[in-house]
């Protein structure tokens, strides 16, 4: 489900369900690595789109340390 939600931008109105789609999609993210997720079926393109998406989710709930390993994932991918 989260890589409709996370990938496909689709909405949810239930908070704790959004965060804990966006926890899932960051637990399996550190599981893959950066070569991992290099490995992932969807256009360089939507994997920027994903991870500033996710940035943005956890620079809101202020988890700071979140957004440092996402954007350290960026960086490698862009």
């Amino acid at each position: 489900m989260y890589n409709e939600y996370v990938f496909q931008n689709e909405v949810v109105e239930d908070d704790k369900l959004h965060s804990l789609l966006f926890d899932a999609f960051y637990r399996d993210l550190c599981a893959i690595g950066v070569e991992g997720f290099k490995q992932i079926r969807k256009t360089k393109e939507k994997k920027i789109e994903t991870l500033k998406r996710v940035i943005q989710y956890y620079e809101s709930v202020e988890e700071y340390e979140r957004c440092v390993f996402v954007k350290q994932v960026l960086d490698e991918i862009s």
